[in-house]
């Protein structure tokens, strides 16, 4: 008969013979960095969002390996001593108290040093290291040493200190989201401003060291690469961060204006020389935020320092001369391509504007700009730019007979010009520089110089002999540009003249594919991230089409899509 307590002890043995569950695998453990800080970590490959965003290294999610044995002045001594007779191993940092425990009798021990790295709070206090030291000799520092067969005695020594940095002495005194926008802007704004990035020769990282003495300097270098991470966090989907570094960016911005303002006055060559950097990043802001704004503004203020910089033929510093060639050549660059679509750009001082000032400072920075624009081409484009008249009555005026003759001699300039011999003579290019990848790229841009020629000015192909049209224009353009692939470096200059072409064709299969060359642009070149302007090019470019689209519906008016649109007075910049 089965009792209760029979049952009960039954159970009980049963329960001890099953066998234990199999533990679930542990889930991925966070990253070194926030294991160590006990934050939750996102565990996002390659790094972490977390050690992204505080512009920390993330040291992954394995073991992290420490060198041992090495001297170095940023590392903490540990000593392990061994004792041999109570067989007991200890790991302990020499104090006053283990020198009472060493002896100079026959017990024998044995000490060797172990090297570990410093962790942030080990680096902000200062130690002591106590070493056996005969008291004949000097005692000068060395490592620690004992000699179990000598009769030694141990000294508290006391080590001073070296308080070394933990980050670049020129970025001390900014907060640790300033330090990574300024990492942001070194390693990936200064590449975006340049046709390839040579490391060692790229002139716009010489303004870091310069955001220490300006502080207007250092505000808009943070609020470009806030703005250009907040467009980059808004294509990844990430709208929390992109918020938040907008809001930086914008804040950032205004302080730079506030501090212009009280710097504007400032008569020093150097300090133009800054201000004028300023001022040009304040339209690189635009242009990454979306190529709307007020560009035109500071194009024009810029254009009065480089009269003041260059007329005035003054010698700037050697260490700042690249830097200011390159900001003053994407000035004027900036301006030449404004002029094309927006309204009415021009200037009542347009002593830069000459056949020698203006090709001079376009040449000084030709190796640079990512453009790959000839500077001969840009001051054609900017010749056209004038004459179009944003109206179909082009011939209403006294000037228009006069107006269709320098059309004319531009177009007969831009077919003569020899772009092949013009890159090849190009200076300070890298060894590893695609040559042929440029001669397409200004090649594209020469055909939509003459593109906009006669878009200006179109009577001006009547009299060129042979005679031009535009869609003979637009196929050699694609020609051009489809020569350089989506993934190549240069594709980046290649924005303005596939915006030319792509609102002139009518051809649906053209227009595609001009708006996919835009979007790799934006999205898959990986020499480029996404800046603003060029998603504002795609957008334009839609409503260029439902435009045409809709006048050929109703009738031609005799306006072409250049001139509606400059009527319009818009005030995008596409470069």
């Amino acid at each position: 008969m089965v009792t209760a307590t029979t049952a009960m002890t039954l159970q009980k043995g049963h329960a001890k013979k099953t066998p234990p569950k199999m533990q679930k695998p542990s889930k991925t453990k966070a990253c070194y960095n926030c294991h160590r800080k006990r934050l939750r970590c996102d565990k996002s490959l390659p790094a972490c969002l977390k050690c992204s965003i505080n512009g920390e290294e993330c040291l992954g999610y394995g073991i992290v390996l420490r060198w041992a044995a090495c001297n170095s002045p940023t590392s903490t001594t540990t000593i392990r001593t061994t004792n041999k007779t109570n067989s007991n191993t200890t790991n302990t940092n020499v104090t006053s108290n283990s020198a009472h425990n060493h002896t100079t009798s026959g017990t024998a021990s044995s000490t060797t040093i172990a090297i570990s790295s410093p962790t942030r709070e080990e680096t902000t206090h200062s130690f002591t290291v106590e070493t056996p030291i005969d008291s004949n000799v000097d005692p000068s520092p060395r490592a620690p040493y004992h000699n179990p067969s000598s009769s030694s005695q141990i000294t508290k020594r006391p080590v001073n200190l070296i308080r070394i940095p933990l980050t670049d002495p020129l970025l001390n005194g900014l907060s640790t989201k300033a330090r990574w926008y300024m990492h942001h802007f070194a390693t990936i704004v200064c590449r975006d401003l340049v046709s390839i990035d040579q490391k060692e020769r790229n002139p716009f990282r010489a303004i870091i060291p310069l955001v220490r003495k300006f502080d207007y300097l250092q505000s808009v270098v943070l609020a470009t690469a806030a703005m250009h991470l907040s467009t980059l966090h808004k294509y990844q989907g990430r709208s929390l961060l992109s918020e938040s570094a907008l809001v930086d960016a914008l804040m950032l911005k205004s302080r730079t204006l506030h501090l212009l303002r009280a710097a504007i006055n400032d008569d020093t060559l150097t300090d133009k020389a800054m201000i004028l950097s300023t001022i040009v990043f304040l339209v690189n802001l635009d242009l990454i935020d979306s190529g709307r704004g007020g560009w035109k503004v500071h194009v024009e203020a810029a254009r009065r320092l480089i009269s003041s910089l260059y007329l005035t033929k003054a010698h700037l510093d050697g260490a700042i001369a690249p830097l200011v060639n390159a900001i003053a050549a994407d000035c004027l660059t900036y301006r030449i391509y404004g002029s094309t679509i927006s309204g009415n750009t021009s200037s009542s001082d347009n002593t830069i504007d000459d056949g020698v000032v203006l090709p001079y400072i376009l040449q000084n920075a030709e190796a640079y700009s990512y453009h790959c624009a000839p500077p001969a081409i840009l001051q054609i484009i900017l010749s056209a730019s004038q004459l179009c008249s944003g109206s179909s009555t082009v011939l209403e005026t006294d000037g228009g007979a006069e107006r269709i003759v320098t059309a004319t001699a531009l177009l007969h300039k831009a077919r003569n010009f020899d772009v092949q011999t013009w890159v090849y003579n190009i200076k300070g290019l890298p060894p590893d520089d695609d040559l042929e990848a440029r001669v397409s790229v200004a090649s594209a841009h020469r055909a939509a110089a003459c593109l906009f020629v006669l878009l200006s000015v179109p009577e001006a192909g009547l009299l060129e002999l042979p005679l031009l049209e535009p869609k003979d224009l637009v196929q050699e353009i694609l020609g051009h540009l489809s020569c350089i692939p989506e993934h190549h470096v240069h594709l980046k200059g290649t924005v303005w003249p596939t915006f030319v072409v792509g609102a002139e064709t009518d051809n649906l299969q053209e227009r595609a594919w001009c708006l996919n060359r835009l979007v790799a642009v934006w999205t898959k070149n990986p020499w480029t991230y996404p800046w603003g302007y060029v998603h504002t090019a795609m957008e334009m470019l839609q409503e260029i089409w439902r435009s045409k689209d809709l006048a050929a519906q109703q009738g031609d008016d005799g306006i072409n899509w250049l001139q509606r649109l400059k009527a319009t007075g818009n005030s995008c910049l596409i470069v």
